[in-house]
C-alpha cells in the first residue's frame, strides 16, 4: 500500500530500534503491510520543527512518474497546505478526531512531476511510560509544577496531559508568536501545555518561567532538550 510505502521510505530510522520511535513504528507498520521501503536518493526537505514535514526523493517504481517520485510526511495541517489535490476540511476534521483520542497523526503525500497528491493519514499510539502519572503527582506534592512542551497537535497534547494528570489549558506555537515577552510571562503562570512548538519557543517559555522567579529544569527525548 502506498501509505505504508511513504511512511517507510520518507524515513531515516533503521530496524530494530535505531532512530525516532515514531519512524521505527512506521517501519514496523510497513513490514506488516509487506511494503518494501525505497532508498532515499535525496532528502529534499529535512524535517525541522519549523517546516513540520520532510520530503524525500526516490527512484520511482512507476514508469509514468518520469523516473523519480517524492514522498512527503509530517504534520497533517502542513501537508494539506502543500497538496494540489486534497479535501482539506475533511482531512483536518479527521486529524482532530484522531488527535483527541491521544493519537499521534501524520499526513502523507506523493509528488509526481509538479503535482502533490494527498495519500492519507497514519495514526500511531504513543502512550505515556508506566509511572508517569504517579511521578507527576509526587512532583506536585513536592511543590514542583510540570509543563508539557511538545511538537504534537494541540488535541493530542491535551489528551495525553489529561491522561498523566497535567492541567489541560493549552496554547500553540503560532499563538506564542503573537505574544510579547511580558504577555508570555503572564501566560506561563496558568498554561501547562504548549503544542506545535519550535526550539525557539522552548527557550522563550523557559526564560518566561525564570522571569517569574522559578527554577526550571527541562528534560526530553530530543536534541533540542
Amino acid at each position: 500500500p502506498l501509505l505504508a510505502l511513504i511512511g517507510a521510505s520518507c524515513n531515516r530510522a533503521q530496524l530494530p530500534d535505531v532512530g525516532d520511535p515514531t519512524e521505527v513504528g512506521l517501519l514496523r507498520y510497513a513490514e506488516l503491510q509487506h511494503a518494501k521501503r525505497l532508498p532515499i536518493d535525496e532528502e529534499e526537505v529535512p524535517f525541522s520543527a519549523e517546516e513540520k514535514y520532510m520530503q524525500t526523493r526516490h527512484t520511482s517504481i512507476v514508469p509514468r512518474a518520469g523516473g523519480h517520485v517524492s514522498f512527503l510526511k509530517g504534520a497533517p495541517e502542513r501537508i494539506v497546505e502543500l497538496c494540489d489535490t486534497v479535501n482539506r476540511e475533511e482531512v483536518l476534521a479527521r486529524n482532530i478526531d484522531l488527535a483527541r483520542r491521544g493519537l499521534r497523526v501524520l499526513g502523507c503525500a506523493v509528488r509526481e512531476q509538479e503535482t502533490i497528491r494527498f495519500v492519507g493519514l497514519i495514526a500511531l499510539e504513543d502512550p505515556p511510560r508506566r509511572g508517569v502519572r504517579e511521578a507527576i503527582t509526587q512532583a506536585r506534592q513536592a511543590g514542583i509544577r510540570t509543563l508539557m512542551i511538545t511538537g504534537d497537535n494541540i488535541e493530542t497534547a491535551r489528551a495525553i496531559a489529561r491522561e498523566v494528570g497535567i492541567e489541560e489549558q493549552a496554547i500553540e506555537g503560532r499563538e506564542l508568536d503573537r505574544l510579547s515577552p511580558g504577555e508570555l510571562k503572564e501566560r506561563v503562570r496558568t498554561v501547562s501545555v504548549f503544542a506545535r512548538v519550535s526550539p525557539v519557543h522552548k527557550m522563550n517559555i523557559l526564560e518566561a518561567l525564570k522571569a517569574n522567579g522559578h527554577i526550571v529544569a527541562m528534560s526530553g527525548d530530543g536534541v533540542n532538550d
